[in-house]
């Protein structure tokens, strides 16, 4: 599997509860895990970024996995089709997001093919 990260080199304040926003945050990356491991190894991409998008900290993780189905509408769905998964992942990183006055946002990755999850939430200036 090949993973790439990017993004910033220096600390970045974002307030929240910590172990809230590390389940988000954690929840995203095992969902683009997940999505590739049934690909061949050379196949399998991960690709993590965070940035600075004015008064926002945007986390992207994007993979090379099948993607969302009907990603905006279906975001929110409880079910899960992974046989092994709860189906809660991207429920709870929205509602996480939302608590924190953030957003989480879906779509394809025009680089990988996969799915694209951004987690934007605020930050200090």
């Amino acid at each position: 599997m090949s993973c790439s990260s990017s993004g910033l080199q220096e600390p970045l304040a974002i307030h929240g509860d910590p172990q809230q926003l590390r389940i988000a945050c954690l929840n995203l990356l095992r969902n683009a895990i997940e999505a590739v491991q049934d690909l061949p190894v050379e196949q399998r991409q991960v690709r993590i970024q965070l940035e600075r998008l004015g008064d926002r900290a945007c986390l992207m993780v994007a993979d090379s996995g099948p993607g969302l189905s009907d990603a905006l509408a279906g975001l929110l769905r409880k079910g899960s089709r992974k046989p092994a998964g709860m189906g809660l992942g991207l429920f709870i990183a929205h509602n996480v997001s939302q608590q924190h006055g953030g957003e989480l946002q879906a779509g394809r990755s025009a680089e990988l093919g996969g799915a694209e999850l951004r987690l934007q939430l605020p930050c200090e200036p």
